[in-house]
C-alpha cells in the first residue's frame, strides 16, 4: 500500500506538470486522489483532516489573484514599471518591484501579473526579454517568507501552528532579505544586462498610483491590523477587492484561480496518503536546524513544496522548528520549474507573453541564483537561533 500512496502521489505530481493532450493541471491528481480515496490509500474519515487545514490558505489565494488582477486593471503595476524604466537602473528597479509584490501581496499573483509587464519593459528598454521575465519566478522563491501570505506554504504553517505576521518578520524576514540581495548579484552574474532608460512621452498616471498604492496600504493595514481581531488575511483581501471593484466596475471573476485551488486540495489528500503510509520517510523535515533546512529543499523539488511542507508539518513538534523547513520548502523552487505551483504558472504566463523557457534553463538560471541565496540563508537564520 505504501508503494501505491507514493505512485499516486508520482502520477498527480507528473499530470499537473506535464499536462499531456494539455488537459488541465487538475485533472490527474484529482483523478489519482479519488483512487486513493477508493483503494483506501485515504481513509474517508481522514479527509476532513486533510483538507481543513487548507481552508483559510486557498480561501487567500482565491482571493488574492484577483486582487493583483485588479490592482493590473488600475494601472498601478504598468505605472511603477513605466517609473523603473525610466531609470538607469530599471533592472535593479524591477527586482525591487517583484521583490514587494511577492512578499506583500503573493507569490502567485506576482508571477502571474509581473512577468508579461516585465516582458513589455524589456522591450522598452532594450535589454533581453528573458532575463527580466526571470525576475518574478525567482523571487516568488527568495521573496516568499516575510509575511504569512506571501507563500501558500505559510499560510498552511500559520494555520497548524497559529503563528502570525510578526513571527515570519523575526525569523524569516531578514533570511530572505538576504536571500533577496545575495540572489541580485547571483542574478546579475548570470544576466550581464545593460539597460538604456526609456523615454515615456506620457504623463504619469496620478489616479493609477494614488489607487493602486492606496489599495495596497489598505490591503496591509487589514493584514496586519486585523490579526490583533481575529481578522483572516482571506477577509483582508476580500475587503480591499471590493474597494478596488468601486474604482474598476470590473469584477476579476475570470482571474480566480479555481483550478489551482482545486490541485492544491487534490496534493493535500494526496500527501496525506503518503504521510499515512510512508511515516516515517519525512521524519527530518522536523528536525530543524540545517537538517531541517536540507530536506525541505530536497523535498520540494522531489515532491513538489506544498505536499512537502503539508507532510513536512506533521513531524514539527514545536514551532521553532519549523522556520527550517519553511525556508527550505520556499527557496528550494528556485532549483527546479517543478519545486511549486508559481513555478507553473510563471512557465505558463511566459509563453503567453512569447518567451519560452525550458525546464533545464530554468535549472541552469535556478541554480546559479539560488545555490548561494540559499546558503546565506541559511547562516542567518542559524545565526537568528
Amino acid at each position: 500500500m505504501s508503494i501505491l500512496a507514493v505512485g499516486l502521489l508520482a502520477v498527480g505530481l507528473v499530470g499537473a506538470l506535464a499536462r499531456p493532450r494539455n488537459i488541465p493541471a487538475w485533472l490527474l491528481p484529482v483523478g489519482a486522489a479519488l483512487v486513493a480515496i477508493a483503494v483506501g490509500v485515504v481513509d474517508r474519515s481522514d479527509l476532513h483532516d486533510a483538507l481543513r487545514p487548507l481552508a483559510s490558505p486557498l480561501a487567500f489565494v482565491l482571493v488574492a489573484v484577483p486582487l493583483a488582477a485588479s490592482l493590473d486593471d488600475v494601472g498601478v503595476f504598468d505605472e511603477l514599471a513605466s517609473f523603473a524604466a525610466r531609470s538607469r537602473h530599471v533592472v535593479g528597479a524591477l527586482w525591487i518591484l517583484a521583490g514587494l509584490v511577492v512578499a506583500l501581496l503573493n507569490l502567485d499573483a506576482a508571477v502571474v501579473l509581473l512577468t508579461p509587464i516585465y516582458v513589455r519593459t524589456a522591450l522598452l528598454v532594450d535589454v533581453d526579454p528573458v532575463a527580466l521575465a526571470f525576475q518574478p519566478v525567482l523571487l516568488a522563491s527568495l521573496a516568499s517568507g516575510v509575511l504569512v501570505v506571501s507563500n501558500l506554504t505559510n499560510l498552511l504553517a500559520a494555520s497548524h501552528l497559529s503563528l502570525q505576521n510578526s513571527d515570519f518578520l523575526r525569523h524569516l524576514a531578514l533570511p530572505s532579505l538576504v536571500a533577496s540581495v545575495v540572489g541580485w548579484f547571483a542574478y546579475r552574474r548570470v544576466f550581464r544586462i545593460h539597460a538604456h532608460a526609456a523615454t515615456v512621452d506620457r504623463a504619469p498616471d496620478r489616479r493609477a498610483l494614488v489607487v493602486g498604492i492606496g489599495a495596497i496600504a489598505l490591503f496591509l493595514a487589514l493584514l496586519l491590523g486585523g490579526e490583533q481581531f481575529g481578522l483572516p488575511a482571506w477577509a483582508a483581501a476580500l475587503a480591499t477587492e471590493v474597494v478596488l471593484i468601486g474604482f474598476t466596475r470590473r469584477p476579476p471573476w475570470r482571474h480566480i484561480p479555481v483550478g489551482t485551488a482545486v490541485l492544491a486540495a487534490a496534493l493535500a489528500v494526496l500527501a496525506a496518503g503518503v504521510a499515512a503510509e510512508v511515516p516515517r520517510a519525512f521524519t527530518s523535515l522536523g528536525d530543524g536546524g540545517f537538517r531541517g533546512f536540507a530536506a525541505g529543499v530536497v523535498s520540494a523539488d522531489l515532491l513538489n513544496n506544498l505536499p512537502a511542507v503539508l507532510v513536512g508539518l506533521g513531524h514539527v513538534a514545536a514551532p521553532a522548528r519549523v522556520w527550517p523547513l519553511l525556508l527550505g520548502v520556499n527557496l528550494g523552487p528556485t532549483l527546479l520549474l517543478t519545486g511549486s505551483l508559481a513555478g507553473l504558472l510563471w512557465q505558463a504566463s511566459a509563453r503567453r507573453a512569447g518567451i519560452e523557457v525550458d525546464a533545464r534553463r530554468y535549472s541552469r538560471v535556478g541554480a546559479a541564483v539560488g545555490l548561494p541565496a540559499m546558503v546565506a540563508a541559511a547562516l542567518v537564520l542559524r545565526l537568528l537561533g
